[in-house]
Parts: C-alpha cells; structure tokens; sequence
C-alpha cells in the first residue's frame, strides 16, 4: 500500500491513454491455505473483475495461485515466492520481482571471491525442504563454476535436533569457508553448535536465519560478522545517481522518500520495513513501468512490456527473462552483523559498510571482539 500511495499521490497516477489514472487495491485474506488462495484468485478476476495480480506470499500459495492466472491469461506479478519450480512450468503470464532461490548464495560466492581470491576449499549445507534444496544445489553449482574446491556438501533433514556429527565432519574437511540454506531455527541451532564446539571459518553466510533481528537477540556476540544473503534491506543503497552511472531508468521513491509513506502505512513511526515490503513495492512499481510501456490493459501486451523493462528502483535492479519470467536483473544484496547491526556490505556499489573478514574466531567474540574496523 505504501507504494500505491506514494503512485497516486506524489507520481500523480499512471500515465495511461494520455490521462493520470491512480491506482486501486483490492485484496483478501488467504488464511495461507492453498484451496482459498485458488478461489479468492478466481473471484478478482471474475468477480471483482480487477485489471492484474499481485502474488500472495510464500512459494508453496504462489505455485497453487499460478494455474489459476495461466487459465484466465492474467499476468501474475509474483513478489512472493522464490521457488525455481513456478518458472519451469511453462507458464506465459508469470513475472517474478523475486531473485530465485537457485541465486540467494550467489552474491556471497562473489563477495568472497572478491576479497579473497586464494580461498578454495568452502562447504555448502542445505536443508531437505524445496527452498532449501534450490538454494544449496544453486550455490553448489555456482561454487564450482567460480573455481571453489567443495570440500563438504551435505542436505540435513527439515526436524534436525543436532547438528553435531555434521560438525565433527566439518572440522575434519578443512573448509575455510562455509555456506549455508536454512530457515530460522536450524540456522540459529547450526550456529550455536559451531561455537560450542569452537568449529572457526573465515567466512559464514547462512540464509535467512541470520538476516533476522531475532537471530542476534538470541545469540549475542556469537552473530558478530555473520553474513546473511537478502532480497532487499532499508541500509541498501540504491539511488538515481547508481542508476545513471549504470546508464539504466530509474523509477520510484528512493528509500527515505518511501520510509514516510511506509510508516503512514503501518502507524508506527519507528518500524523499519523488511525485505517482504521492499519485494511488494517493487511490484507495484514495476506493474505500472510496465502498463505505460505497453499504453494498454490488455494482459498480452503488458506480458510483452515485461520483457522490455530494465529499471532500477530502491529495491534494485529489475529486468525478466523474456522466455520464463524469472527475474534476472536482480541481485541479493548482502549482510553482515556488525557491533549489533545488520549492515549491508555488498555489493559494493550498495553497501552502507565495507565486509569485515576474516571472521573473528568464536572464543575471540566471546571475549568481545565485534566484526567492525
């Protein structure tokens, strides 16, 4: 809602058949249940007769949503799952602002590549569940192709309790740095665990988990120089000037004009919005690119205005893959616990903080060494 209202009331609407036409919601609540999610989808379209859609969120509602637009031949603009599989269905009328899961691991491949081009040997762990899966076997992948030597690779199960014979076999492997795909509490159980048993690296990322406020409340220093892989952060550093250098369109507020309009939004003027808002308005933001672009409401047309955009806004770079319409414009942003902020440090053009590496190692932390020059 905060980029609609920042759309109508300081864009002035969208440019559309020579006139400024602002912009309309219409929404339900999905109970996060796939059978509603297949319905209410149904109803706006037939119903309410609503002109596009924005994904619900999660990838498991948005697989269930897509069928639904693909029968109807409505241009869903997915903002809400980071699932490979939408976009190897075949589906004509999908458009992603999220960066797939298969690339969430990509951008700390390359930080480190970048500050340490003699590092080799990393280890790559992933949990058994879709997400997860993508985003280790992607980073896998990608580790290879960047020349690393993966030392260790293993996929535990979604109910781990213990995490300690993995560890006995990483300090066996002689990784220097490790890379990890997991969701809150297997990433923060990893975590401690490492540092129980005094397993250093040079280098940590672990998705998800620790891009959380949560993460370092609970751990402490122990979350110090931790890096963590984000669609989009308040810290990022996007901007009209990035964006001319780059010789790309910019469109939108920048962050601190979207923070007001953000705050009226929630009525809370010290919340700060994840990287699930930033996702939303790029959405928006994009879908009305697109809509001027092809000066028409027709699906097909907008569908086809979707190829043609490459923008940057506050949430970064946007530009689809023509053939899928997964998004390939868009990088991970990276970052990285630092004297008890989350600060991003990459990519450099980006970043608020330059990346503390080394890693302190875990007795050094206890002892109250930060990850901050």
């Amino acid at each position: 809602m905060a980029a609609v209202k920042w759309v109508n009331e300081v864009y002035g609407g969208v440019n559309l058949y020579g006139r400024k036409i602002p912009l309309e919601v219409k929404y339900y609540n999905d109970d996060t249940k796939k059978d509603l999610v297949q319905a209410l989808t149904e109803r706006l379209i037939t119903v309410d007769k609503v002109h596009f859609i924005l994904s619900t969120y999660s990838s498991p509602l948005v697989t269930a949503q897509a069928p639904i637009t693909e029968k109807y031949k409505y241009v869903l603009v997915n903002w809400g799952a980071a699932t490979d599989y939408i976009y190897e269905q075949g589906y004509k009328y999908v458009v992603g602002i999220f960066t797939p899961a298969s690339k969430y691991l990509v951008t700390a491949l390359e930080a480190l590549r970048s500050i340490d081009p003699n590092l080799k040997k990393t280890a790559i762990m992933y949990k058994d569940d879709e997400f997860n899966r993508a985003s280790g076997i992607g980073a896998s992948l990608k580790a290879k192709e960047m020349g690393f030597q993966i030392v260790y690779e293993k996929v535990y199960p979604t109910d781990i309790k213990d995490f300690t014979p993995y560890i006995t076999e990483l300090a066996r492997s002689g990784a220097e740095a490790l890379f990890v795909s997991a969701h809150y509490a297997d990433g923060q159980l990893l975590t401690k665990q490492l540092a129980d048993a005094g397993v250093n690296f040079k280098y940590i990322a672990i998705n998800v988990a620790a891009c959380l406020q949560s993460y370092y409340e609970t751990l402490g220093k122990l979350a110090e120089g931790i890096l963590c892989p984000s669609q989009w952060e308040p810290g990022t550093k996007y901007s009209p000037a990035l964006a001319r250098s780059m010789g790309i369109e910019w469109f939108g507020p920048t962050t601190e004009e979207f923070m007001p309009f953000f705050r009226n939004v929630t009525g809370d003027p010290k919340i700060l919005p994840s990287y699930h808002s930033g996702l939303g308005a790029a959405a928006v933001l994009a879908l009305v690119k697109a809509i001027e672009t092809a000066q028409s409401l027709d699906q097909d047309a907008i569908r086809q205005a979707f190829n043609k955009l490459h923008l940057m806004t506050f949430y970064g770079v946007i530009k689809i893959d023509p053939a899928t319409g997964s998004q390939v414009g868009h990088e991970m942003v990276l970052g990285q616990w630092q004297n008890g902020r989350f600060v991003i440090v990459w990519p450099q053009e980006a970043a608020e903080a330059r990346l503390y590496y080394p890693l302190p190692t875990w007795d050094e932390k206890r002892a109250g060494k930060t990850a901050s020059y």
